[in-house]
C-alpha cells in the first residue's frame, strides 16, 4: 500500500503542470516520507500499528494535496475561459468600427497568449495578470 501511494504521489508531482514551488516541495516531501516508511516497513523496523498510523497520515496528506491541485487547475481553467469570453465580447463591440483591424491584431495576440498559458501553465513566459492588464487597456480603447 505504501508503494502504491508513493507511486501515485510521484505521478501526481511529475505529471501535473502549474504547481507552485511550495506545492511541488510539499509533494516531494510527502513522496520521500512515503518511500522511507515503505523501506522501514519492508525491513521490519516499524510495527504494524505505527506503520498504519503513519500510512494513514501520509495518505490523508496525499489526498489533501491532490484536492488542492484539482482546485487550482479548475480555477485557472475558469479564469482562462472568462478571458476567452471577454475577447469575444470585445470583438463584438469592435465590429464595424474604424479601429477594428488594428484592435483585432491586439486581440489575436492576447488570444495567442491565453492559448500559450493554457498549454504551458506556469512555465509560460506571461502571467494571467499581464494578460488581464492588456485586456483592460484594450477595453478602455474600445470605449473611446
Amino acid at each position: 500500500a505504501l508503494k502504491t501511494a508513493s507511486q501515485a504521489l510521484h505521478g501526481a508531482r511529475v505529471e501535473t503542470q502549474g504547481l507552485s514551488q511550495k506545492q511541488e516541495h510539499s509533494l516531494r516531501d510527502a513522496e520521500e516520507q512515503l518511500e522511507q516508511a515503505a523501506k522501514q516497513a519492508s525491513y521490519g523496523k516499524v510495527n504494524n500499528q505505527k506503520d498504519s498510523v503513519e500510512e494513514r497520515a501520509l495518505q490523508e496528506k496525499l489526498e489533501d494535496l491532490k484536492g488542492r491541485l484539482e482546485r487550482q487547475h479548475k480555477r485557472r481553467a475558469t479564469e482562462l475561459d472568462q478571458m476567452h469570453d471577454e475577447l469575444k465580447r470585445l470583438r463584438e463591440q469592435l465590429k464595424g468600427s474604424s479601429e477594428e483591424g488594428e484592435m483585432n491584431k491586439s486581440l489575436d495576440q492576447i488570444e495567442r497568449m491565453i492559448d500559450d498559458l493554457e498549454e504551458k501553465g506556469d512555465q509560460s513566459a506571461i502571467s494571467t495578470d499581464e494578460i488581464k492588464a492588456e485586456m483592460e487597456r484594450l477595453r478602455e480603447a474600445v470605449k473611446r
